[in-house]
């Protein structure tokens, strides 16, 4: 059974943006004429305040790299607009290998459905089109697509309606997919390498520099720039790492081992915060 790819949630996303910017009805569409990062941090408050859910508070974390507990709408008043530069980036296909982050900012910011990829992987790829309706997010298309006609309805009992059998047949593939899915990180058949700053997922090959593959460290190591107007202690619990060597200071988003130095990394203190992030 085929499974949808992150290509193709990528791709279904920038199609989705482009039939946003055709649609001169849509909220979005005065922002995605001549994107720059100003208009994307204008665009992201206008959708915040309209809607946001723990889903979405955990995509503008995981992206921003800050606490959930953030007020995002203040912080989005204050924030770089040069923080969002990837995000443009992607929207205008000058990226070829996105962070999962920054796919996952654009999937909010134009509300496309369903997010996140874990949620889009899990649908049958069959009902996924390769081209979107103008004014449909990918959710609506698939809901479209299995509903019944009124022709096909007409003379059959409610115990014949196809959606039903359809409905039972997306479970079922969901299920198996699911079953798929954990059963190939059971087998731990793959490895991850260090690609600048995030692990990525890899075949294994006995002549890469690899780890076996750890689907936290894929989701959540990265190697990070630490600004002023972030956060960097969660109830006195520093909430980042860093190694320094050759004068040189680099911080993660979590403990372990350097993905290069092979060194045990150090929790940040208010020292390494003053003197290397507030440069006091």
């Amino acid at each position: 059974m085929p499974v949808n790819t992150f290509e193709d949630y990528k791709k279904g996303i920038l199609e989705y943006s482009i039939s946003v910017k055709n649609d001169s009805n849509h909220q979005l569409n005065r922002f995605l004429s001549k994107i720059t990062p100003g208009k994307i941090k204008s665009a992201s408050k206008i959708i915040f305040e309209t809607e946001n859910n723990k889903q979405d508070i955990h995509t503008l974390s995981s992206y921003f790299r800050v606490s959930k507990d953030k007020d995002f709408l203040k912080y989005l008043d204050t924030v770089d607009a040069d923080k969002l530069i990837p995000v443009k980036q992607f929207l205008n296909r000058k990226t070829k290998e996105p962070r999962e982050e920054v796919v996952e900012y654009t999937a909010w910011l134009l509300d496309f459905k369903p997010r996140p990829f874990a949620k889009f992987q899990k649908i049958p790829k069959e009902l996924v089109s390769d081209r979107l309706d103008e004014k449909s997010n990918l959710e609506q298309t698939i809901l479209d697509k299995t509903k019944p006609s009124q022709k096909s309805v007409q003379g059959k009992s409610n115990q014949d309606f196809p959606w039903k059998k359809i409905t039972i047949t997306i479970s079922f593939v969901s299920v198996i997919l699911a079953i798929v899915y954990f059963g190939k990180g059971l087998r731990q058949k793959e490895c991850m390498i260090w690609s600048e700053d995030h692990y990525e997922r890899v075949k294994c090959d006995s002549n890469d520099i690899s780890l076996r593959y750890n689907q936290d460290w894929v989701d959540n190591f990265k190697k990070i720039e630490l600004d002023p107007t972030m956060t960097f202690f969660n109830n006195g619990e520093p909430i980042y790492w860093y190694s320094k060597t050759n004068n040189t200071i680099e911080f993660f988003t979590m403990g372990g081992t350097h993905p290069i130095e092979n060194i045990e990394l150090k929790p940040i203190t208010q020292l390494i915060v003053r003197k290397y992030i507030l440069k006091e």
